[in-house]
């Protein structure tokens, strides 16, 4: 699983994206581990660098075999996950892709339990805002992400999205917002 996130907005952003997720997809058919796969795509954006452009991302790899769930960060939110623990962020972070010639990332493993939920997104999510200019918050996301722990991928985005809705009101979103669930199964 790979998401990403550009700077910018509008088209120059998309055409930025366009490169950026066509070079993960064929870096990602080599084999090498979540770290070298992001090493590699910043190496090839940086071959060729646009000036104020760089790209957030994680890639992360489920083994269902094992159970163990591998990733790294390349400037998203740390994943959350929710489990019969309670809820808590995981990894690090570390520079987007793109931005610094000597960045390097770190390899991040966790072994969630049968029915625990991890979800990962965009920036867009942690920022919403609502009509008082209030920030959604890292512990507001939480304490909707912990209501998730018995729910399907299915349920806990929409849950999660309902919640944001009614958190922003009629504000408008001020940046995209992209969010994947991995449920393990039970």
């Amino acid at each position: 699983m790979y998401m990403g996130d550009v700077v910018g907005k509008g088209l120059t952003a998309a055409m930025y994206a366009s490169p950026v997720m066509g070079t993960i997809r064929g870096i990602n058919k080599t084999g090498e581990d979540t770290a070298a796969v992001l090493g590699l795509l910043n190496k090839r954006l940086r071959a060729r660098p646009v000036p104020g452009r760089y790209s957030s991302m994680i890639y992360a790899l489920f083994n269902l075999a094992s159970g163990v769930l591998t990733f790294s960060n390349a400037g998203i939110p740390f994943p959350l996950l929710v489990s019969t623990d309670g809820c808590r962020s995981l990894g690090e972070g570390g520079f987007p892709s793109g931005m610094f010639s000597d960045a390097a990332y770190k390899i991040h493993s966790v072994q969630p339990a049968p029915g625990d939920a991890v979800l990962f997104a965009t920036d867009g999510l942690h920022e919403m805002r609502n009509e008082g200019n209030e920030d959604l918050s890292w512990g507001r996301l939480e304490e909707i992400w912990k209501q998730c722990g018995c729910k399907s991928a299915d349920d806990c985005l929409d849950f999660l999205f309902d919640e944001v809705r009614a958190f922003s009101g009629s504000a408008c979103s001020h940046d995209d917002i992209t969010a994947i669930v991995l449920k393990v199964p039970a």
